[in-house]
């Protein structure tokens, strides 16, 4: 099982999409339940939940179970009758995938714990959650370097190394193509959370939120706050837009 987080509009759907189009293949029986579809994708089932007639996320995942479906995408997951056929379809060997709406990558587990499913079911059906946002990207026509003040730099509380690096920020000034706004289009930013055994570990003992981050961490995670300042390093976004739209870190490991 493998789930994307996020709040509304940060492309959850649009991921799940995008790795149901990277594992197609005419011998994969590939089965969707949406409210409502949002994409039409050639060659997979979609199907579009109508509550008013009875047919459910949990109704209609009980009849494609009996359609022998190698891939299943749940639209979004909202109860405990869902989940718990999701994984119950996880355990006896199907790939599925879905969104949940959590901040956090680590918060995702500890989301289906408080809806009611066991801690060993997630430990032996969950594979990975991938916590995502969207953010804007500089307008690369009217791009340019800017200073930040080094108590702002202090504030953020970066890594020393970076700071050490001296990093460069851009931001953009507004043009005529952007129509002064200084940006133009969006990226994504993740945190992808990999359950390894010492997570796993943490997930059988209840743990929480942070813990689960912490470990995660040491075991080579990188935040979104991580995700998107490399992005500004890089000249893709600006400082603000990150601060935006990502939590800061609880403590640097």
């Amino acid at each position: 099982m493998l789930l994307v987080c996020g709040p509304t509009g940060s492309g959850k759907t649009t991921t799940l999409y995008s790795v149901l189009k990277s594992v197609d293949s005419p011998e994969k029986n590939i089965v969707t339940v949406e409210d409502p579809v949002e994409f039409q994708l050639e060659g997979i089932n979609q199907v579009t939940v109508r509550p008013d007639i009875g047919l459910t996320f949990a109704s209609s995942l009980r009849a494609i179970l009996r359609q022998d479906p190698n891939i299943i995408m749940i639209g979004e997951i909202r109860d405990f009758e869902t989940v718990d056929i999701a994984i119950k379809s996880a355990l006896t060997g199907h790939l599925v995938l879905s969104t949940l709406h959590t901040t956090t990558a680590a918060g995702a587990i500890v989301r289906l714990v408080n809806m009611g499913v066991e801690p060993y079911l997630i430990d032996s059906a969950l594979v990975c959650v991938v916590a995502q946002r969207l953010v804007r990207r500089i307008c690369s026509y009217c791009k340019e370097e800017y200073q930040i003040k080094s108590d702002v730099l202090e504030s953020l509380k970066l890594k020393p190394e970076i700071l050490k690096s001296n990093p460069k920020f851009f931001r953009g000034k507004g043009c005529s193509r952007c129509f002064n706004l200084g940006y133009t289009g969006r990226i994504s930013i993740a945190e992808v959370l990999l359950l390894t055994p010492k997570v796993r570990e943490l997930v059988i003992l209840r743990a929480q939120e942070h813990i689960i981050k912490q470990q995660a961490r040491k075991e080579g995670m990188t935040t979104l706050r991580e995700s998107g300042m490399d992005l500004v390093f890089k000249g893709v976004t600006t400082m603000e837009e990150i601060i935006r739209v990502t939590a800061p870190d609880e403590v640097s490991v």
